[in-house]
């Protein structure tokens, strides 16, 4: 298009050199705009296959907490019908140290969730800009069109100047 741009200038008025600019300008940003978006779209999923969120390791924690905790109930009613105390009783420390991995491994989920969606808000905010200047050359190129295609009637349908 910039090739076609230069060989009008060499044959036409300025009108239809500045409308042909215009139209490989748009059509360049567009160019440049979408290879943006697409370079920050593979490193953003890149980005987010690195920090996958273990939900696995969640679920077995989850599950050791609960078979924990079941134990626990357990051994509380039977306490209870029998009066003993469970007062340092291992299933004790077992119950809290599964809570504490519970705690760690959500967290850590969390925080890899938190970290991709991050990465995809920001992903998205790009989009967006890329889809608002893309509207916005389409709009200008319609204009530099016309423009374009008005100069290039007024040029044909203009006399050649006489040297006298």
């Amino acid at each position: 298009m910039a090739e076609r741009a230069r060989r009008i200038a060499l044959l036409g008025p300025p009108e239809v050199t500045e409308s042909a600019e215009d139209l490989a300008e748009t059509m360049q940003q567009d160019v440049d705009a979408t290879a943006k978006f697409i370079e920050a779209a593979e490193i953003g999923h890149s980005a987010m296959g690195e920090r996958p969120a273990d939900i696995a390791a969640v679920q077995a924690a989850t599950n050791d907490f609960q078979e924990r905790t079941g134990q626990l109930q357990e051994l509380l009613a039977t306490a209870y019908e029998h009066g003993e105390s469970v007062d340092g009783h291992p299933l004790l420390s077992e119950v809290l140290e599964s809570a504490d991995r519970h705690r760690a491994a959500s967290q850590k989920a969390l925080g890899d969730l938190q970290a991709n969606s991050d990465q995809l808000s920001a992903l998205l905010d790009q989009a967006s800009e890329m889809v608002d200047l893309l509207k916005r050359n389409q709009a200008a190129r319609e204009l530099s069109r016309e423009q374009f295609t008005t100069a290039v009637r007024k040029a044909l349908g203009t006399p050649p100047l006489h040297e006298g």
